[in-house]
């Protein structure tokens, strides 16, 4: 009995390291998984963000880390954070090519009323609505042979790949702004607007990550840019009709959890009415007990399905978890 005892222990025992050993590397692989290969950018409200329709920037026929390193990645994520200022003709975000053999290379562009991503001769093109002078951020994302693509950290196409960087043989350049036909000097597709930052990065971001700030992965998430944007939309003499979606856990929710007491949307509501605003309409979508990381994944979903303008979160702090 002793001997089964001691042996049943050593076998529990050397599956826990076992175990143990399992979920120290897949932390740690998962704390590695994403890193980036490529940063090029401007800091916020620099003058060099700004495209006027004829300049471009990068590095051509280069063998800087940063273009050899995002060369060789099969699966990743490209990351361009924007505001466009005009709606007309193609604009290039994003050139990954070879100077020798351009138009073999990978475009992320946009045309005002699509995103466009193409890898040589195949091509993926995605509805979307771009507002004029408003930040965006695309993210196009390859793992597992399915492409990814989201805009302001919502979904806005799933599909097969139809290739990512290392598709671009002897890719030895990039450029944003403008896409390269011939020579160091030879671009069409200008871009107009702001163009703050091009990432590429070696794995998928989460919907969280895309919204929040990391030095390392995600310098300037989409958000709204600041209290007087929304004070505008507040504003007595605001034009035209909006939908203000709230989301968020039990304090959001209310219900029982307000004890009778009306919701911050609901008191929201009636302010629009006091401001002039009675067509606005209001939309709560929170669950109570819901966590930062549930609200996240639901956000995008949310918002369109209500065809938000404004969207608005509020959480408590025993909520920001997994």
């Amino acid at each position: 009995m002793n001997t089964l005892l001691q042996k049943s222990a050593t076998t529990i025992v050397a599956l826990a390291l076992i175990l143990g050993a399992w979920v120290a590397t897949a932390q740690s692989s998962a704390e590695a998984a994403v890193r980036q290969t490529l940063g090029w950018g401007y800091a916020a409200g620099a003058a060099t963000a700004e495209f006027d329709g004829t300049r471009h920037h990068g590095l051509y026929n280069s063998t800087h880390a940063d273009v050899t390193g995002s060369a060789a990645l099969s699966e990743g994520t490209i990351q361009v954070s924007f505001t466009p200022k005009r709606s007309t003709g193609v604009q290039t975000l994003a050139h990954f090519f070879n100077s020798a053999a351009p138009d073999a290379g990978a475009v992320l562009a946009t045309d005002g009323r699509s995103l466009v991503w193409k890898v040589g001769a195949s091509q993926v093109t995605v509805p979307v609505e771009l507002a004029l002078n408003q930040p965006h951020q695309v993210h196009v994302t390859v793992t597992e042979g399915r492409l990814r693509i989201f805009l302001d950290a919502s979904p806005v196409h799933f599909g097969d790949s139809i290739g990512f960087l290392s598709s671009v043989t002897g890719m030895n350049s990039f450029d944003i702004g403008g896409r390269n036909t011939s020579g160091q000097n030879g671009y069409a597709d200008f871009y107009t607007g702001t163009l703050q930052r091009l990432s590429v990065l070696t794995g998928p971001l989460t919907t969280t990550q895309m919204r929040t700030v990391d030095q390392a992965l995600n310098r300037f998430p989409v958000g709204l840019g600041d209290f007087t944007t929304l004070g505008a939309e507040l504003a007595p003499a605001r034009t035209g009709n909006r939908t203000w979606v709230f989301t968020g856990d039990s304090i959001t929710h209310g219900n029982v959890h307000t004890y009778g007491v009306r919701t911050w949307s609901e008191q929201f509501a009636q302010r629009l009415v006091e401001l002039g605003h009675a067509s606005d309409t209001v939309v709560n979508t929170g669950i109570s007990g819901d966590t930062s990381v549930g609200t996240s994944s639901t956000l995008g979903v949310n918002t369109r399905f209500a065809d938000a303008s404004v969207p608005t979160s509020r959480m408590s702090s025993s909520s920001c978890s997994g």
